[in-house]
């Protein structure tokens, strides 16, 4: 029995004297607070939806030994799940309890704030609505918007009956097309017709594609016509054009060939038509087509 002590007694007086150090340092590490944020999830009943100003998030400050603390992960704060399945329509407060947090057992709960939110239920409306694109701005001189596309076309949204009872369709956050002079895309946001209206089982954005093309204008030009029989000089006529502005306004009426179009019966009293050639791309000719008028018959001899 006496060997038992006192064989390696230096290890055995180092051992205890370790253990000692360990267990007053367990005991004595410092005690700290801090204070957390864990967001609040409300499961609300079927068919109705919370219309109250709830917090999005409740304030928890808790007290515990420095290396709990710093040992607290993420993933073991919140979120906090209130469960509404059993209320009925009206205002209501539910309060919130420690155990509800689960936390880790050598964490105390100092304060919760707030400890008690109020709710008020409302019946819901379900309704798929079309999604309409706003414009904002106006595109450079000489161009106009042709259309505007957006994807998802419709979105299904989800609010109190009386937010959503009289809404026809989905705006858009508006696409600025400012000085543009080609296609415009934007990724934006819905803007709900109401504060407690939402996206169901969708994204909360809208891909826009706005087509910005060249204003299309008309204008009356003079083109001297060749080969027109019995006439010593190409004849002038008028003819109306359509195309983008830009080109129409740039257009030189001297680089645009004409000729008569001589066929059919010689002894015809009809006008010869026109052809018209060497247009730029995009400039199409209208109606009423030009014509010259034939040359008149020579006179008979008696």
């Amino acid at each position: 029995m006496k060997q038992l002590f006192t064989n390696d007694l230096s290890l055995k007086l180092f051992s205890l004297a370790l253990g000692l150090v360990i267990f007053l340092a367990v005991r004595t590490e410092q005690q700290v607070t801090t204070t957390v944020g864990l967001r609040l999830v409300l499961r609300e009943p079927a068919g109705l939806i919370n219309t109250a100003d709830t917090p999005p998030e409740i304030t928890v400050r808790l007290a515990g030994a420095s290396g709990a603390i710093r040992a607290l992960a993420p993933s073991q704060l919140g979120p906090i799940a209130l469960d509404l399945s059993s209320f009925d329509r009206g205002t209501s407060t539910v309060r919130i309890r420690e155990e509800q947090l689960a936390l880790p057992p050598d964490l105390e709960v100092v304060s919760i704030s707030p400890s008690a939110i109020n709710v008020r239920l409302e019946t819901k409306e379900r309704r798929r609505m079309p999604v309409k694109v706003i414009l904002q701005g106006t595109p450079a001189d000489a161009y106009v918007v042709d259309k505007a596309q957006v994807e998802p076309t419709e979105v299904l949204v989800e609010g109190p009956r009386r937010e959503i009872k009289d809404v026809k369709f989905v705006r858009t956050a508006p696409v600025d097309v400012t000085g543009a002079k080609e296609p415009v895309t934007a990724s934006v946001v819905f803007e709900l017709p109401g504060p407690h209206v939402r996206i169901s089982g969708g994204s909360n954005r809208a891909e826009v594609e706005v087509n910005v093309v060249p204003e299309r204008t008309e204008r009356m030009v003079s083109v001297r016509v060749d080969g027109v029989p019995g006439a010593r000089n190409a004849v002038p006529v008028r003819a109306r054009l359509r195309g983008p502005r830009p080109v129409i306004d740039a257009l030189d009426e001297a680089s645009i060939s004409a000729e008569a179009v001589v066929e059919g019966d010689p002894r015809s009293r009809k006008p010869f038509a026109v052809r018209i050639g060497n247009l730029p791309d995009g400039v199409e000719l209208l109606d009423p087509l030009p014509t010259v008028p034939r040359p008149a018959p020579p006179p008979r001899r008696r």
